[in-house]
């Protein structure tokens, strides 16, 4: 085995660094079941993954003495024990949560279109002391308009590298927060054909990329503004038919560039996506519509820009609905499409997607699995090539209607999942999933497949495998050329 060690010695070192297909295994490590303070309708909306690896989760709960739906946060460490719930009994409205970020300290902040006794629609953020679950302070925003139609969202949050933070809803309305709740600056009412925001995302000079729609459903768009709150540009878009039916997503690219997903109606009368990819200054680089065919329905569910600049999109395809991943090239060229069939290959919808530090995407839907009655969770993980590395369903202990509504990935590779399912006799409870992956190339333990983990699988191949080693990563009893092969294979998410 020593030649073979040799042999090994250059190459391993030389390769590692291009190694970006993963192979892992995955299982459920933990869940729960969180029933509301009012044992009524409870829904996990939205869920997050602190610097310390702990996990919060934004949810609504009906308030059946108000009649009512309040603010449920909570907080889980690591291993799934809770550590504090907070409970606001402000009234939602029944979409509930629709923005929820972490700041480097560990503190919440999540923001909701709400209304206060007299009816008035207000734009709502508060941030939360991490450590204790207590409220640190909160900002009302009174609204106008009919902003809100059908179930698109209205409140997004996100954070810049100083934890300031950026707020936005009706009327496209902008809040720039400092973490104590100073406000920097507010801006609103650009472009006039959009409405309401309906994502945001913050870029690395702390510029504010704020997607939205329209109110009567014929446009959608983006509007940029410097860390300052200085206009940079905007730009609108339209389907086929100047029709829209869901909320804009946006994300951003390795080289400045701005991504918008919209779900817009297609000549056939059925949603489409519309993909458009901007550069800096804003100019419209391409844009894509995308149906399987003419008159297949397609929804989207999210969208992320790879280190790579390639484009990856998640969301529900045909009447039939399969969940569905694409992947596009920088160049606007669709290089591949990927479908997943539930068991009763009915059904199957996309809720939402991440990205990890690896470019591996996640994509978590509900799948029909007997009747229209017996819906589960399924989380899937895709590599870059477009491979289905893994999926892993979930089914309620009450049988019934499971539901997701949002996915988070941790640092080491870890899946999180909160939504709802049917749980008597309190209607629905919270749920919250937690997945981890296995790497077998991770020879020390350290949650990531690194050059020590090479080192390691070196000095293994000098060695008896009776007992066996690490480095046995087939179970062979031996530590040769087809475990290096499996190494190679094996990446995880980097944890140091």
């Amino acid at each position: 085995m020593n030649s073979l060690a040799v042999r090994f010695g250059a190459a391993a070192f030389a390769m590692i660094a291009t190694i970006m297909a993963s192979a892992a295994e995955v299982h459920e490590s933990w869940t729960v079941l969180k029933n509301g303070p009012t044992n009524h309708a409870d829904m996990g909306n939205l869920i997050a993954v602190g610097p310390s690896g702990d996990v919060y989760v934004a949810a609504t709960s009906y308030n059946a003495t108000t009649l009512r739906y309040d603010l449920t946060l909570l907080r889980y460490d690591s291993a799934g024990a809770e550590v504090w719930s907070e409970t606001l009994p402000y009234r939602l409205l029944p979409t509930g949560p629709t923005g929820l970020a972490v700041d480097s300290a560990g503190n919440p902040i999540v923001t909701s279109s709400s209304y206060d006794e007299p009816g008035v629609r207000r734009l709502s953020i508060w941030k939360f002391d991490g450590a204790t679950g207590t409220l640190a302070w909160e900002r009302l925003h009174p609204e106008a308009g009919d902003c809100l139609i059908g179930s698109i969202a209205t409140a997004a949050v996100a954070l810049d590298a100083a934890d300031n933070v950026l707020a936005a809803g009706c009327g496209m309305n902008l809040y720039k927060y400092a973490p104590d709740g100073t406000l920097l600056w507010q801006r609103g009412g650009v472009p006039a054909k959009l409405d309401y925001a309906t994502d945001i995302a913050i870029d690395p000079a702390g510029g504010v990329h704020l997607a939205g729609n329209d109110a009567d459903f014929s446009t959608v768009g983006v509007v940029v503004y410097d860390a300052a709150g200085t206009l940079v540009w905007d730009h609108v878009t339209h389907g086929p038919i100047f029709n829209t039916f869901g909320r804009t997503r946006v994300a951003l690219g390795p080289a400045g560039e701005t991504v918008i997903a919209a779900d817009v109606e297609s000549m056939c009368g059925v949603g489409a996506l519309r993909l458009v990819r901007y550069d800096a200054s804003g100019a419209e680089l391409w844009h894509r519509d995308f149906q399987d065919t003419p008159c297949t329905n397609f929804q989207p569910a999210g969208v992320a820009v790879a280190s790579t600049g390639d484009i990856y999109v998640a969301g529900s395809l045909g009447s039939g609905a399969d969940i569905a991943a694409l992947k596009y090239l920088p160049d606007g060229t669709r290089d591949w499409v990927r479908t997943y069939d539930g068991p009763a290959h009915s059904t199957d919808v996309a809720f939402d997607m991440a990205m990890d530090a690896h470019d591996n995407f996640y994509i978590v839907g509900e799948e029909l699995f007997q009747s229209p009655q017996n819906r589960d969770i399924v989380t899937l993980k895709y590599d870059l090539a477009g491979n289905l590395d893994w999926s892993i369903s979930y089914a309620g202990p009450a049988g019934g209607n499971d539901r997701p509504q949002s996915i988070a990935i941790g640092a080491c590779g870890q899946a999180y999942v909160t939504g709802y399912g049917w749980n008597p006799p309190f209607n629905s409870d919270i749920y919250v999933l937690a997945y981890t992956q296995d790497f077998p190339g991770d020879l020390d333990g350290d949650g990531d497949v690194d050059l020590r983990d090479f080192a390691l699988f070196q000095q293994d191949i000098t060695q008896s495998t009776t007992p066996p080693v690490p480095g046995d990563l087939d179970g062979d009893d031996d530590v040769d050329l087809d475990d290096f092969i499996l190494l190679l294979h094996d990446q995880s998410p980097p944890c140091n």
